[in-house]
């Protein structure tokens, strides 16, 4: 009897579930996620890119206040973006919850790169699924500047 591959990737799961496993990423996100959290880091600014087969992947500034995005600025075009259009980019916090959810979705593969100063994600690559076309996605983000809220 062959499985599809949903089945195989479910059983694995179960699999894991059962036996204690533990995705490969999750030991490096919540040894990176801590070291963010200990920073304790809450208003701040950084540049941050998608990359996908997706809109809006221009280098865009994100600024940071009490965990909140308040400013964003399209680093290619010289000019702010209207928050009411932001909803695609994410705070630091935001981006260490969707690693979270690419493990808990069982991502065929993730390679992430982290700052060893703060821990912060510099550059991710998600594949969700290993034979489907134009599902990957990633980001960089880096250049983090404490900023002083008023």
């Amino acid at each position: 009897m062959l499985l599809s591959p949903k089945a195989m990737r479910t059983l694995f799961l179960l699999f894991a579930l059962v036996t204690g496993c533990q995705h490969p990423a999750q030991a490096p996100l919540d040894q990176h996620r801590a070291l963010w959290k200990s920073k304790a880091i809450a208003d701040y600014r950084y540049d941050f890119q998608w990359h996908c087969f997706c809109a809006d992947t221009q280098k865009v500034q994100l600024t940071v206040s009490k965990a909140a995005i308040s400013g964003l600025f399209d680093l290619e075009e010289k000019k702010s973006i209207d928050l009411a259009n932001g909803s695609k980019w994410r705070t630091l916090d935001g981006l260490f919850d969707l690693l979270q959810d690419a493990i808990q979705r069982n991502a065929d593969s993730m390679a992430v790169t982290y700052d060893p100063d703060d821990g912060h994600p510099i550059t991710v690559s998600i594949d969700y699924l290993k034979n489907a076309v134009d599902e990957e996605m990633g980001f960089t983000a880096g250049k983090i500047e404490t900023v002083w809220a008023n």
